[in-house]
């Protein structure tokens, strides 16, 4: 374990410098997390469409709110406010509306999948992908959430129909009852973990092995879980956003935190090249380049 510590301290200063100083990661994440934000209501409102149509309406805004919770402390009565208000009138969308929920609801993916290109095109093999799958792969994206959506919905409400029918055994019920919400935060955690993982796997314009998607998406859902309760905890006690930005607070807390999202999703996608590059240049993974000709 000792032994262990200096490498992974070794390889994360090489992650770090790699990303702030090669490929100007601080870019990278501004753009992300502005697109992110610029995203994230339209692409709620269209999973609320089309999963609605599966689910029951409260049950799904309930998963989203808890789901969204996770990501963007704070955030969540807010853009439970805007669905309720958007499923009350998603009839007077029309097409064109729909189409343009569509548009920017993919802006995040499209740079997303950009930042990739710059993280990953030294150390990975680049692969040929036609325009018509990368115009498409925003929306491949969006069906697995919506997929994603539904499966977590079902579970919510398979476990609030069992505790239903338990009720008449407090021992159990009790049992289920106090354990509900670290049940819900497992599942979400799961949930977060796979979809880090298959954005590391599908998005880049590389090849990368399911193991090194999975090592992005444990490190990525890791940090993001450090931040997060970091946030929650700073949110609850004090925050000096509100005295400074006074009505705005709302929007730039968001931005702050979609920053964090995009920094901690880029870092993970960091993580994977220099692991793909450490095996390209056959030399530990907790070494660099220099490292390696300085010993």
């Amino acid at each position: 374990m000792y032994s262990l510590l200096p490498k992974i301290l070794r390889f994360a200063r090489r992650v770090l410098r790699d990303f702030f100083l090669r490929n100007h990661g601080l870019l990278l994440t501004s753009a992300v997390a502005y697109n992110m934000m610029l995203s994230l209501i339209p692409l709620s409102a269209v999973l609320i469409v089309v999963v609605s149509h599966f689910v029951d309406p409260p049950q799904l805004l309930a998963t989203i709110t808890a789901e969204v919770a996770l990501i963007a402390p704070g955030f969540a009565p807010t853009l439970s406010e805007v669905l309720v208000a958007f499923l009350h009138t998603r009839q007077l969308i029309g097409w064109l509306g729909g189409l343009s929920l569509l548009i920017f609801s993919s802006l995040a993916f499209r740079v997303i999948e950009d930042a990739f290109a710059i993280i990953f095109h030294r150390p990975l093999p680049s692969l040929k992908r036609k325009f018509w799958v990368s115009a498409l792969m925003p929306y491949l994206f969006i069906t697995i959430i919506a997929v994603g959506l539904i499966i977590i919905s079902m579970i919510n409400a398979i476990i609030d129909a069992q505790g239903e029918k338990i009720s008449h055994l407090p021992m159990i019920h009790g049992l289920l009852h106090n354990h509900m919400g670290g049940i819900i935060y497992l599942v979400g955690v799961f949930s977060l973990v796979l979809l880090f993982t298959l954005f590391y796997k599908i998005m880049p314009m590389a090849m990368v092995p399911f193991k090194r998607a999975l090592a992005g998406g444990l490190t990525a859902t890791i940090l993001w879980e450090i931040v997060r309760h970091m946030l929650v905890a700073y949110y609850a006690k004090v925050s000096v956003v509100n005295l400074i930005y006074g009505s705005m607070a709302t929007i730039i807390v968001v931005l702050l935190t979609m920053e964090a999202i995009a920094l901690i999703l880029l870092l993970g996608a960091q993580v994977i090249a220099d692991l793909q590059h450490s095996v390209n240049e056959e030399i530990p993974w907790y070494e660099s380049k220099e490292d390696s000709e300085a010993s």
